[in-house]
C-alpha cells in the first residue's frame, strides 16, 4: 500500500481499484450544494490563466468574471474582465461567495477587504502574504513556489 497525501484527502493505491473509489469519494465531498460562484481579482497572467481554465466547473465552481484596474486585456474564455470599481455590486447582484486574489502582495490586503465588504465568505490567495479577514471568512493560501520547492525535495538522488 502506498499513501499519497494531497491538500484534499489521502489516496490509497492498491491494484488500481481503490484509486477510482477514492477519487470518486473525493469528488462527492467536493461537489455539493454550496454556492460555487467565484470572482478573480487581478487579471494579469495568473488571473487570466485561472479565468480561462475550464476545469473548475468539474468541482461545482463557476468562475463568473475577473476584476482589474486594466480591463483592456483579452482572455480566451470569453468571460468578462471588469473594472475593480464594480466588484461590490457584481458580487451582491450575482450572489458570489468565493473570491480569488491574484494580485501582488502590496495590493492583497486592500483586495481582501473589498472582497469581504462585497459579501465574500471564502478567499483563495495567491499573494505571498498573510491576510486579515473578519470572522467567518475562510482564507486558503496558495504558494506555487513553495509547492514546487517541496516537490523538488521529493526527487530521489
Amino acid at each position: 500500500l502506498l499513501l499519497e497525501s494531497s491538500l484534499l484527502c489521502h489516496h490509497v493505491f492498491y491494484n488500481g481499484l481503490l484509486i477510482h473509489l477514492c477519487q470518486k469519494a473525493s469528488l462527492e465531498c467536493l461537489i455539493d450544494s454550496r454556492n460555487g460562484k467565484t470572482v478573480i481579482v487581478g487579471a494579469g497572467k495568473l488571473g487570466r490563466a485561472l479565468l480561462d481554465y475550464g476545469g473548475f466547473s468539474d468541482y461545482g465552481l463557476d468562475i463568473l468574471a475577473a476584476f482589474d484596474t486594466d480591463v483592456s486585456q483579452n482572455n480566451a474564455s470569453g468571460k468578462p474582465i471588469l473594472p475593480i470599481d464594480g466588484l461590490h455590486d457584481f458580487c451582491k447582484e450575482n450572489n458570489v461567495s468565493i473570491g480569488v486574489i491574484a494580485v501582488p502582495a502590496r495590493a492583497a490586503q486592500e483586495v481582501c477587504d473589498k472582497l469581504c465588504q462585497s459579501g465574500i465568505k471564502a478567499i483563495m490567495s495567491f499573494a505571498p502574504c498573510k491576510l486579515t479577514a473578519p470572522d467567518g471568512v475562510a482564507i486558503q493560501y496558495e504558494n506555487m513556489a513553495l509547492s514546487l520547492a517541496h516537490l523538488k525535495t521529493q526527487i530521489k538522488q
